[in-house]
Order: structure tokens, then C-alpha cells, then sequence
């Protein structure tokens, strides 16, 4: 009998131990899959953006874009560019870009991709200084005048015109900013007119002094 109830008292012992292997492997199994959930094996680059104003200031209207095809998220606090791995450059380098046009502020920041799959940057804004305005200046009746002087108001740099009455001119502006260009020669009036800086030429019409 003393037998038997040891076999018996074996045999549930194992049932419970054999339970308890199964519970274990449940468990087990629930953090692994609670795991993938959280913090799944990522495959994908999260680069997260914030984009700071002159002041340090976040901004959360400005345009983001990057060296690689395809738009970001906007998430709180910035935006989010999700890149594949296997779309990842060769060198790893990646060049993001922001803007504020409204403001003529620009940007970029460039980092590269490597065993971090969830990298954060902090892209600074700074003026758009990098315009020029270029044009003619000439005489009532459409006459190149050489020579002529011409400047930019508020910005001390200044030119001389060509033979041909041309000059190119560095304005400390963004293009598509509005600067005033004075152009003064002797023996003609001198004037002082509005224009947008960037590529469209700006005509100047100096008239002779009676």
C-alpha cells in the first residue's frame, strides 16, 4: 500500500510540476509577444525631426523634407521620417531640410544612418542671406549708362556698372525679399526704387540733369 500511494503521490507531483512548465511557457510566451509589441525588432529608420527658430524656439509650420523620397509625419513636437533599411544610402548619410519662406528661413542638418534605428536631430533655422538682385541701368531713352553707382539701402556693399550698364549685386536677402536698390551717376538724377531680390533683373532709369 505504502508503495502505491508513493507512485500516486509521484505521479501527481508530476501532473503539477508538467502544469507548471505549461504555465510557464504561457507566460513566457505573452512577454515575448507583449515585447513585440512595445519594442518590435525594427527594420525601419524612425528619424525624428525638431526644427528650432533663430530664437531656439520650436517651429511646428515650417516645410520638411529630406535627401530621400518620401514626406514625413508630422508628430507632436516635430515630424518623423520612416525610412526602410534596405532603402538606406550606402554611405548612411542623410540630409534633412526645412524652410519657413514666409520668413525667409532656411535650414539643414545631415546625419547618418547607422545602429540606431530611432535617431533624433535638431535642425536650427537661420535667415536666407544668400539672394542677389542684378539688372541695367539706363537713360530715358533706353541708353546703357556705365559707370553708374549702385547699392542697396541699409547694406553697404556696392557696384559699379558695366559698359553696358549692367551690375550684380549681393543684397544680404532672401530671394523673393523686397530691397530697395539706389543707382546714382553724375550728371543724372539719382533713384531709388523697390525690388524683389532673386534672379528677375531690375531696370533703373536715370534721367539727365538740365
Amino acid at each position: 500500500v505504502q508503495s502505491k500511494l508513493t507512485r500516486a503521490e509521484f505521479a501527481k507531483v508530476a501532473n503539477r510540476l508538467i502544469g507548471l512548465a505549461a504555465l510557464l511557457c504561457i507566460l513566457a510566451t505573452g512577454l515575448i509577444g507583449m515585447w513585440i509589441v512595445l519594442d518590435p525588432p525594427s527594420d525601419i529608420y524612425r528619424v525624428r525631426v525638431t526644427v528650432l527658430d533663430p530664437a531656439g524656439t520650436p517651429v511646428d509650420d515650417a516645410r520638411v523634407w529630406s535627401s530621400m523620397p518620401g514626406e514625413p509625419q508630422t508628430v507632436a513636437g516635430g515630424w518623423e521620417f520612416n525610412i526602410p533599411e534596405q532603402s538606406r544610402p550606402n554611405d548612411g548619410r542623410l540630409t534633412i531640410f526645412a524652410a519657413k519662406p514666409a520668413a525667409f528661413l532656411r535650414g539643414q542638418v545631415e546625419l547618418t544612418l547607422g545602429e540606431d534605428s530611432n535617431p533624433a536631430v535638431v535642425l536650427p533655422l537661420e535667415r536666407d542671406q544668400s539672394a542677389s538682385v542684378s539688372g541695367m541701368v539706363q537713360d530715358a531713352e533706353g541708353r546703357a549708362i556705365a559707370g553708374a553707382l549702385v547699392s542697396v539701402v541699409g547694406y553697404p556693399p556696392s557696384a559699379t556698372t558695366s559698359e553696358n550698364g549692367s551690375f550684380v549685386l549681393d543684397v544680404n536677402a532672401s530671394a523673393g525679399q523686397m530691397v530697395q536698390i539706389h543707382a546714382e551717376k553724375n550728371g543724372f538724377s539719382a533713384v531709388t526704387q523697390s525690388h524683389l531680390a532673386g534672379p528677375d533683373p531690375a531696370v533703373l532709369v536715370l534721367d539727365h540733369v538740365r
